[in-house]
């Protein structure tokens, strides 16, 4: 996800805007104005005809924001509105005030995100879901399913009604956000982004999912 913060404003880049209910449930909103936007293709938005490249999901957030009328904002990006964070950061970098860059990459072979080409062919549900966290998020060793099997399992169902259900497995949308992500790959332009930047990893699960 990927948000917008127009000082004071938060702007969420995320895939979704409700896939995580509490995206705007949190202490933030207090000190400043945060936007959400569903990605080209995914939730309420649009799908136009593919390929879509990353630098078409940078655009789409810096096309947003100047209809709305903000010109220099602070952006929070999670997962793989991380990713649209950094070609934005790097591709207009008058708009980013600071970054956020959470459970995210750069891309490239050294530093390539989940595989999540290996998700492509599995049929299964269960196996796709436990698949999905196994990739997802390395500190989700035996050892913590067995410790924590009740998150797991609330995880496990998460990614199931949310990427397995009927609407997602026909969302054309969301196949070619995952081809365009394939292509992800900012590592030699890191040193393009002039914003002060804060990195950090997170856990996939969140009380508030609960």
């Amino acid at each position: 996800g990927m948000a917008i913060i127009v000082s004071p404003l938060i702007a969420l880049m995320k895939n979704q805007v409700d896939v995580l209910k509490g995206v705007f449930d949190n202490d933030l909103k207090n000190n400043f104005h945060l936007i959400s936007y569903d990605q080209r293709g995914l939730g309420q938005s649009e799908t136009p005809d593919g390929p879509y490249t990353m630098q078409d999901y940078a655009d789409d957030a810096f096309n947003f924001l100047i209809k709305l009328g903000f010109e220099r904002v602070n952006i929070i990006g999670v997962s793989f509105g991380g990713m649209v964070a950094q070609h934005l950061a790097i591709n207009y970098p008058d708009v980013v005030k600071k970054l956020v860059l959470m459970c995210t990459s750069p891309g490239g072979k050294k530093y390539h995100s989940f595989p999540l080409h290996e998700l492509e062919e599995i049929e299964d549900d269960l196996e796709y879901g436990r698949k999905f966290v196994s990739i997802s998020d390395l500190r989700i060793t035996d050892d913590y399913i067995k410790n924590n099997n009740e998150v797991y399992e609330l995880l496990i169902d998460q990614i199931k009604n949310y990427l397995r259900s009927p609407e997602s497995k026909r969302n054309q949308g969301k196949d070619l956000q995952l081809d365009a992500r394939k292509d992800h790959n900012v590592l030699d332009l890191l040193k393009n982004i002039k914003s002060p930047t804060f990195i950090t990893g997170c856990l996939l699960y969140t009380s508030d999912a609960a």
